[in-house]
């Protein structure tokens, strides 16, 4: 992907990559500004071939369980273990300071290279699918 490609969902223009950082050691990830007749009112997740429309954010505390599921490293859950971390990831040859971050360690299945920007969720419904709460995304790069 590359900055000002236009983004589609199916065949509907969503919008355009309007910053887009990859593959530099840096951090990935893509911007998309949305188009004029376009909104966001929740994420969308997919797990087993099944949408789930997110119309809610969870911020996530101290020992809570959190889950990503990825096409790269596939389903991981995640137990919170620090609130507002701040990091300081170079961008451009400069440290840049990124506060607010949550920490939390992998508990089952794998995270890692090729996870960065995919969507974190905390489970609202006791382990039913029929809600997720939108919690971040995924940045990486320390143990």
């Amino acid at each position: 992907m590359e900055t000002f490609d236009f983004i589609y969902l199916d065949d509907t223009l969503i919008g355009f990559a309007s910053s887009v950082q990859c593959g530099s050691g840096n951090g990935d990830y893509c911007i998309i500004t949305l188009g004029e007749n376009v909104t966001a009112n929740g994420a969308t997740h997919y797990y087993d071939n099944v949408i789930c429309y997110n119309h809610s954010v969870y911020e996530p505390q101290i020992g809570d369980k959190l889950f990503k599921s990825t096409q790269k490293k596939g389903y991981a859950e995640l137990t919170v273990i620090a609130h507002n971390v701040t990091k300081y990831p170079v961008i451009n040859g400069e440290y840049v300071e990124v506060k607010g971050l949550v920490k939390a360690k992998v508990t089952l299945g794998d995270a890692g290279s090729g996870d960065s920007g995919a969507g974190v969720y905390h489970n609202a419904n006791n382990n039913s699918l029929s809600f997720l709460e939108f919690s971040g995304i995924v940045y990486g790069g320390e143990h």
